[in-house]
Parts: structure tokens; C-alpha cells; sequence
């Protein structure tokens, strides 16, 4: 049984429109710690625990609105078929995947061991990004390469 679990290959054009930008400006945001939410809010349960859970905040919501589009971006790149989706572009997409998720949880591992507080909280956050982003950058290679193997045998 076939299963058809990707998207259309213009889908990848959009994904690019979309997680670029979004991914830009997330970057500048965390790395000059210029997060000043303007755009909006919304209620929403705060972290302490030691409330029970009873107290609701007024949170911004530009983050939410900027990783969700960041996400979708991602997720459009990453499984948008190819010109030509055959059997060994899939098996480069499971392998780039499977690259993907080992780098990632490796890293995610060292961080554990080495960075504390609020220092690991932001690697992770990082780490929700860096997974699809190492399958598209190997995946990318990867076919890069399978094609300049072929012009190159022509």
C-alpha cells in the first residue's frame, strides 16, 4: 500500500516565503533580546505551580503567531515532494530524517550536561527549530549531489 503523506511541490515555494522571514526575525528577536510584544494578547494559565494552576496572565502573542508560522514554513519545505519523487529521493529523505534526529538528540544531550536555568531552556527552544532545519540543509545536500552526480555522468 502506497501512502501519499507529502505535500504538492509548490508547497515548497510558499514554505520558504513563510519560514524564512518568520525565522529572521525570531533570530534577531532572541538574539538581541529585543522581545517587546505589541501586536496583542491573550489570557492564559501561568507557570506556577505553586498556585495550583489558578492564575490566568495577559501574555502577548507575536511569539505564538511568528513560531506558527515558522513551523508550518518548515514543515511545507520539509515535506514538499520533489520534481521527481522516486524510490531512492524517498530513501535520501528517510536517511536525511533519521541524520536529523540523531544530530538533534545529541545535542539536545550535551546541552543537558553542560548549560543550567534559563541558558538550557533557551537551547531547547532552539532545539524545536534545529531538527527540521538539519533535515532540510541535509536533505538539500543530498540532492544537490545526487544531481551534479548525474549531470556530471551525462
Amino acid at each position: 500500500m502506497k501512502h501519499n503523506y507529502l505535500f504538492p511541490h509548490s508547497y515548497k515555494k510558499w514554505g520558504w516565503i513563510l519560514a524564512v522571514p518568520t525565522l529572521t526575525v525570531l533570530g534577531i528577536w532572541f538574539t538581541l533580546w529585543l522581545i517587546n510584544d505589541n501586536f496583542g494578547t491573550l489570557d492564559g494559565l501561568a507557570d506556577s505551580l505553586l498556585n495550583l494552576l489558578d492564575k490566568f496572565i495577559n501574555n502577548g502573542y507575536t511569539l505564538e503567531v511568528m513560531m506558527t508560522l515558522a513551523y508550518a514554513g518548515l514543515m511545507m519545505i520539509s515535506f514538499s515532494k520533489t520534481k521527481v519523487e522516486d524510490e531512492y529521493v524517498q530513501i535520501i529523505r528517510l536517511n536525511s530524517l533519521v541524520w536529523a534526529m540523531i544530530i538533534n538528540y545529541a545535542l539536545v544531550i550535551v546541552a543537558t550536561w553542560i548549560t543550567y536555568d534559563l541558558t538550557y531552556l533557551y537551547i531547547l527552544f532552539a532545539s524545536l527549530f534545529s531538527l527540521p532545519i538539519l533535515f532540510v540543509a541535509k536533505f538539500s545536500w543530498k540532492l544537490h549531489k545526487l544531481h551534479k552526480t548525474d549531470n556530471d555522468e551525462e
